[in-house]
């Protein structure tokens, strides 16, 4: 019996798992030391210093807008020089043409009639614009004259216009018989006779236009009375 007891207990003991070693104890978290009553204790950290607020920009007051300049008075409007007062109408009927009723600047007239001469000069007289030249040139004669007319102390330059006028229109009458405005020419030269207070003229050269060229429109421009009628 005590045999089978003792097999018994070998058999359990040997069904048992062995015996785990027990765990070693874990140490306790060291605590930091105390400060000895001999060493003064740690200074606290300073904070750091607050930054100073930036001070704002002063206000730039905005400029103030220019005050606007006073506008200047407005000029005056030139006074236009009155125009040279019209013909009668029984001149106008007599002499139609706008160098009559409206006649240029003396001094614009001068110029023209210089150049003119100096054309007249260099042209031969065999071209056929020579003609019409001089009668230009009597036509700015007579326009110089009735711008002369208008002017105080013009009695001489009219006297003066008027005869070269005639000079040119005679030397038209007389070297181109043909020209295709002869009958004007006649008309105008006598009205420069008659204008002049030369009725004798006036009238004879009246009469060769009528005999010359009984059609022509000018006729009916010559009062009966002047024709002696």
């Amino acid at each position: 019996m005590r045999a089978f007891a003792l097999g018994l207990c070998l058999i359990a003991c040997a069904s048992q798992p062995p015996a785990q070693p027990a765990p070693a104890p874990v140490a306790a978290a060291a605590a930091p030391p105390e400060p000895s009553a001999s060493e003064p204790p740690a200074a606290p950290e300073p904070e750091p210093p607050l930054a100073a607020a930036e001070p704002e920009p002063p206000a730039v007051a905005e400029p103030e807008p220019p005050a606007a300049e006073p506008e200047p008075p407005s000029p005056e409007p030139p006074v236009a020089a009155a125009p040279p007062a019209p013909l009668p109408a029984s001149a106008t009927a007599r002499d139609p043409r706008m160098a009559a009723q409206r006649p240029r600047a003396r001094a614009l007239l001068v110029t023209e009639l210089q150049a003119l001469e100096r054309l007249h000069q260099a042209t031969p007289k065999s071209s056929p614009d020579r003609p019409m030249l001089m009668r230009r040139l009597a036509e700015g004669y007579v326009e110089l004259e009735y711008a002369a007319e208008r002017e105080p102390g013009g009695a001489k330059v009219v006297q003066a216009a008027r005869k070269n006028a005639l000079k040119y229109y005679l030397a038209v009458r007389s070297d181109y018989p043909t020209f295709a405005k002869l009958d004007e020419v006649l008309y105008y030269a006598g009205y420069e006779h008659e204008r002049g207070g030369n009725l004798a003229q006036a009238r004879a050269l009246y009469r060769e236009l009528g005999t010359k060229f009984p059609n022509s429109p000018f006729l009916v421009r010559i009062p009966k009375k002047v024709l002696g009628r």
